[in-house]
C-alpha cells in the first residue's frame, strides 16, 4: 500500500522552539544565526549597494533567497535541529527581560542606565529621553515585538515551517539593517521595508485578534477606538498592533521620536495618561499570554489548511 510522505510542518515544532526560548532566551551573537546573517547582508551591501531601488531589490532577493535555500537543508533534518531553526528565529523572551530591566532602573531612579538599556529594543535616539519617554517607548517596543519578534515567525513557523520561519526572520532583519529612510537607505532600502510590511500583515492581525480576545467588554471598546485613531500610524502592521496594547491597558502612546537626529512626530492614541511602570509590569505578563494564545490560534489554523489541502489531493 502507498503511504503519503507528510510534508507538512508540525506545529510540535514551533512549540518547542517556543518552549526553548522560554526557558533560555537568545543566544549570544557568537552562536546566534541571526547575527551571522547580518554580516552577509553587510558584505552583500558593501559588494551591490548603489542609491537605487534595483540594487537595494536585488540585494534583498539574494539574501533571503539564500535563506529560502538553507532552509531546504532543514526540512529532512531531526526534529532537533529544526527546533533548533526555529528557536533562533523566536525572540520573545530577551524582549520581555529588557523591558523589566527597564522598569527596574526606572525604579531605581537609573535614567542613564534606563536610557541605555531601552535604546536595545527601539531605533530612536535614547539620549535624551525623559523618565515618560523612557517607559513609552519600551511600551510601544513590546507591542510591536510581540508580533514581529515572537507571533510572526510562530504564524509562519507552525503554517509553512522551517522555510517560512527562517525567510521570515530574514526579511524581518533586513528591514532592520536596511528599512530606513535616511539618504543612503532610502532607496536602497525601499523594497526591504516594503516586504516586511507584506509579511507582518497577517501575524499583526493574529496579535490584534489575541489581544482582543484576552480583553474584557470594556478594554475592546477602547482597543476598537485606538486602532480607528492609529490609523495615521506610518506603519500599516505597528500602528495596528501598538493600538491594541494602548487601548487595553488605557495608555497614551505615540509623540514626537528622534531617528539619527531627526524629529518625527507621531500620531498620538490610546488613553488619556501616561504609561507607568505598572503598565509595563502589567504589559510584559499580558503580552505572554498573548504570544501564548497566537500559537494555539496558528496550530489550529495550519491543522485546518492541512486537512483542506489534503482533502483537495487526487
Amino acid at each position: 500500500m502507498k503511504t503519503r510522505s507528510r510534508k507538512t510542518p508540525s506545529p510540535l515544532v514551533t512549540v518547542l522552539a517556543l518552549a526553548l526560548d522560554r526557558q533560555i532566551g537568545d543566544p549570544i551573537n557568537l552562536v546566534h544565526p541571526v547575527a551571522y546573517f547580518g554580516n552577509l547582508a553587510n558584505f552583500v551591501e558593501k559588494k551591490l549597494y548603489k542609491d537605487s531601488y534595483i540594487a537595494g531589490a536585488l540585494s534583498t532577493m539574494l539574501l533571503v533567497g539564500f535563506c529560502g535555500a538553507f532552509s531546504a537543508s532543514v526540512i529532512k533534518s531531526p526534529l532537533g535541529v529544526k527546533v533548533l531553526s526555529q528557536y533562533f528565529c523566536i525572540s520573545d523572551r530577551q524582549l520581555r527581560d529588557v523591558v523589566l530591566e527597564v522598569v527596574r532602573l526606572v525604579e531605581a531612579k537609573d535614567l542613564h542606565g534606563a536610557r541605555r538599556e531601552v535604546g536595545r529594543i527601539v531605533g530612536r535616539s535614547t539620549s535624551e529621553l525623559s523618565e515618560a519617554e523612557v517607559l513609552r517607548a519600551a511600551f510601544e517596543s513590546l507591542a510591536e515585538n510581540s508580533s514581529d519578534g515572537a507571533i510572526a515567525p510562530i504564524v509562519y513557523g507552525t503554517l509553512l515551517g522551517d522555510a517560512g520561519a527562517i525567510c521570515y526572520r530574514a526579511i524581518n532583519t533586513l528591514d532592520s539593517m536596511f528599512g530606513h529612510k535616511s539618504d543612503r537607505y532610502r532607496h536602497f532600502g525601499y523594497f526591504a521595508a516594503r516586504l516586511d510590511d507584506l509579511v507582518n500583515l497577517l501575524p499583526s492581525r493574529v496579535t490584534w485578534i489575541c489581544v482582543y480576545i484576552l480583553s474584557s467588554r470594556v478594554e475592546r471598546l477602547r482597543i476598537r477606538k485606538a486602532t480607528v485613531d492609529a490609523k495615521g500610524h506610518p506603519s500599516p502592521n505597528a500602528g495596528v498592533v501598538e493600538a491594541s496594547f494602548a487601548g487595553r491597558f488605557d495608555v497614551r502612546i505615540g509623540g514626537v521620536n528622534l531617528y539619527d537626529g531627526v524629529a518625527e512626530e507621531r500620531i498620538q492614541f490610546g488613553g488619556n495618561r501616561e504609561v507607568t511602570t505598572k503598565d509595563l509590569k502589567d504589559a510584559v505578563a499580558f503580552e505572554s499570554r498573548v504570544v501564548e494564545l497566537a500559537l494555539v490560534v496558528s496550530a489550529t489554523l495550519a491543522f485546518l489548511l492541512h486537512g483542506m489541502v489534503r482533502g483537495w489531493r487526487p
